[in-house]
């Protein structure tokens, strides 16, 4: 148990866009938003707000918001912007 070395980043991350590329951009959402696959899965249109690049995480979906029923605002870091085709 513990976070991922570098190198053992650098080898998930080839063997992913090698071998099963086409889940490469749900990876980079669950690593740049910290989002939990509940969370990703049930994200909504509405909830994505690119005027200030925020994405909503609503009380009943999330794992932590639902004892206070308070949304969860997570915010669109460049570097996801980047990925997908953004320019800054």
């Amino acid at each position: 148990r513990g976070y991922f070395r570098t190198g053992q980043m650098e080898q998930i991350k080839k063997r992913i866009t090698s071998d099963a590329h086409e889940i490469m951009p749900a990876c980079e959402f669950f690593y740049y938003l910290l989002c939990r696959p509940k969370e990703l899965r049930l994200i909504k249109i509405q909830d994505i707000n690119f005027d200030n690049w925020t994405i909503k995480i609503r009380w009943d979906v999330g794992k932590n918001t639902s004892v206070n029923k308070v949304n969860r605002f997570v915010v669109i870091p460049n570097a996801l912007k980047e990925i997908i085709g953004v320019k800054k």
